[in-house]
């Protein structure tokens, strides 16, 4: 007998910008997430997709123990044209009709 999800899947686009588009091989971004996952899930859906040149660029940055502090060049993520805090990635939960975008860092 078939099993189904009561979870819906999104698919999202991210806009990359700056040396991020040399990794995911043009500015669009794209990565399956459950409903109701925040923007680091998403995150960790893309390092998955994209390797090892995304994770060590994009996701340890965001997630080493002192990210978000202000000596640390960490990656800027915008939902909706807001700057998402380091400390807000895992509280913060993405919708099909969000504009999400990774920028590297400005220094």
């Amino acid at each position: 007998m078939p099993t189904f999800s009561l979870v819906s899947a999104l698919n999202l686009t991210v806009e990359v910008m700056g040396n991020y588009v040399s990794i995911v091989g043009c500015p669009i971004a794209e990565a399956s997430v459950e409903e109701g996952a925040s923007v680091m899930d998403l995150i960790d859906a893309l390092a998955k997709k994209y390797g090892q040149e995304f994770t060590n660029e994009i996701y340890k940055p965001l997630t080493a123990p002192d990210a978000g502090s202000f000596h640390v060049k960490t990656p800027m993520v915008f939902v909706n044209g807001h700057g998402v805090s380091v400390e807000a990635l895992r509280n913060t939960v993405v919708k099909p009709e969000d504009k999400i975008a990774i920028a590297p860092p400005i220094c």
